[in-house]
């Protein structure tokens, strides 16, 4: 299929701007007072007084069940908090029931071993404290104290407002994660935000988070990604490769056709898995309103 002049000179600008925008720039230290961070990031978008209600409702019903909610920063941007709290929801309600006595003893091996996680697209990292106060409470339980959290971005040098880039902002929220799960309990716990590719990222993890993938072309060259990035299949299976054997995949869709077109290529991937769940879900703080799909895979060899 034939690509006219002008879709390739777009093709040209974003790969140009993609790169220029990776390219080696000292990075700026993000502002050490949480609130000065207000001035990077949008204000969350006014809901509904419904809205309002349930978010609230399930905001406590999460303090209560994990305690290091209340160690979260008091100037924490809404967006970021508003991430990371869904994060939370979402692992709460959908991975949780999975992650099993058993199926800690299968991934950790021994009490002192090391449990490794991936959030794939992570952005700014935005979502890691919810994921950091998740894991935080399920390795207290079943005492695995010992874990690894790599959070990875290939746009990792776009800027925000204030002239800071998403990898500036997400060491910063890397080293309070890692922090947060010492204040917790867990030791030797180790956090890396990655700069990278995921398709050239290797090693084995007992959990994956994967929030909006790109499975149509158009929203991936609407965030200036280069079109040699979309592979959409190839990536489906490498991030299923990624799981150790009975590795969980929390796996999150924007809407019910882009979950379809993913589910095509999980179908596509020779590796052995599972759909453990899938469900339809609103979530209380990013989204009310909007059918998002939540999809638990597991690797079973």
């Amino acid at each position: 299929m034939s690509v006219s002049l002008p879709e390739r000179l777009r093709a040209r600008w974003r790969d140009w701007q993609f790169q220029r925008r990776q390219s080696a720039i000292l990075p700026r230290p993000v502002p050490a007072d949480w609130a000065d961070w207000q001035r990077a990031f949008p204000a969350l978008p006014a809901r509904l007084p419904q809205a309002r209600r349930r978010a609230e409702a399930e905001h406590a019903r999460l303090c209560a069940q994990y305690p290091a909610l209340s160690q979260w920063p008091a100037g924490l941007p809404d967006v970021i908090s508003a991430d990371s709290l869904t994060l939370l929801w979402l692992a709460d309600g959908h991975l949780r029931p999975w992650m099993t006595p058993d199926w800690w003893t299968l991934q950790a091996g021994a009490p002192d071993a090391m449990l490794a996680t991936l959030d794939v697209g992570t952005k700014n990292a935005a979502v890691m404290p919810g994921w950091a106060t998740f894991l935080a409470a399920q390795a207290a339980q079943m005492a695995a104290t010992v874990l690894q959290l790599d959070a990875i971005e290939l746009d990792a040098g776009r800027r925000y407002r204030d002239g800071r880039r998403r990898v500036d902002y997400g060491q910063a929220l890397m080293t309070w994660c890692q922090s947060l799960l010492s204040a917790t309990g867990v030791s030797a716990a180790q956090t890396r935000y990655l700069a990278g590719d995921v398709l050239a990222h290797t090693g084995r993890h007992a959990l994956i988070t994967w929030l909006m993938p790109f499975v149509f072309a158009r929203p991936h060259q609407r965030w200036g990604l280069p079109d040699r990035h979309f592979q959409p299949r190839a990536m489906a299976a490498h991030v299923l490769s990624l799981l150790a054997p009975g590795g969980l995949l929390l796996c999150v869709h924007l809407n019910e056709l882009e979950a379809d077109a993913q589910a095509a290529h999980w179908q596509a991937c020779e590796l052995p898995h599972r759909l453990l769940s899938c469900a339809v879900v609103e979530d209380p703080w990013l989204y009310p309103g909007s059918r998002r799909v939540v999809t638990v895979l597991q690797r079973l060899a």
